[in-house]
């Protein structure tokens, strides 16, 4: 008597061969014999997962490629003054005018009674002026002097109050040859009712020939 292994007849037998069959011929799927790419690894950190995150470190509101503001400037505005910013006579920040050996001087002037209106005053060559006095930008004291003998210094003859008691205009300029470095001051005498404006050319420490204000009365 012939027996039969009725297990291969079975369709749902023969099946699960062939699908074994074809699994060991190409390898299971993902593997490196199966000609397909794996898929990736639930494991794997997604790209960047590891980089920190753009300017991690970097100050609030603070570009780490700009630098720093220039601390020669507030605001936007310049605060230290160059050799050209002086004889372009820039101010603020520079100071061309007060004699640097004793730097600007402060109120009162002792001119506060012998100037502005009903106060005239009077050179060989002018008569009848107003001195006007003040403060600018950088608290510096000063008088304008509209008289004909100061046109030749330069800021509309204004003159600033140093601290030895003397007026000056462009003093720190004045060894500049020709109009950058004329300059000139005014020494009041001890009333204050008049007063010698010495005028000097760039380059020069001669002054022209003194010219004599006096309060007119």
């Amino acid at each position: 008597m012939t027996t039969t292994n009725r297990g291969f007849l079975n369709p749902g037998g023969l099946a699960a061969a062939l699908t074994c069959l074809v699994l060991a011929a190409c390898g299971q799927p993902g593997s490196m014999d199966s000609g397909m790419m794996p898929m990736p690894d639930a494991h794997m950190p997604t790209g960047d997962g590891g980089m920190d995150e753009p300017d991690a470190y970097v100050p609030p509101d603070h570009d780490a490629g700009m630098p720093d503001v220039d601390a020669g400037t507030d605001g936007g505005e310049m605060t230290t003054c160059t050799a050209d910013m002086m004889v372009m006579r820039i101010s603020p920040p520079c100071d061309p005018d007060n004699n640097p050996d004793f730097g600007p001087g402060t109120a009162p002037t002792g001119l506060e009674g012998h100037v502005g209106v009903g106060h005239s005053w009077s050179t060989a060559t002018s008569a009848g002026f107003g001195i006007s006095q003040g403060t600018d930008p950088m608290g510096r004291t000063w008088i304008s002097v509209p008289c004909g003998e100061c046109g030749i210094v330069p800021d509309t003859n204004r003159f600033y109050f140093s601290a030895d008691g003397v007026f000056y205009v462009n003093w720190v300029n004045r060894a500049l040859p020709g109009t950058e470095g004329n300059h000139a001051r005014i020494v009041f005498a001890s009333d204050h009712m008049s007063a010698t404006l010495e005028v000097y050319d760039g380059g020069s420490d001669t002054p022209h020939t003194p010219v004599f204000l006096t309060e007119d009365l």
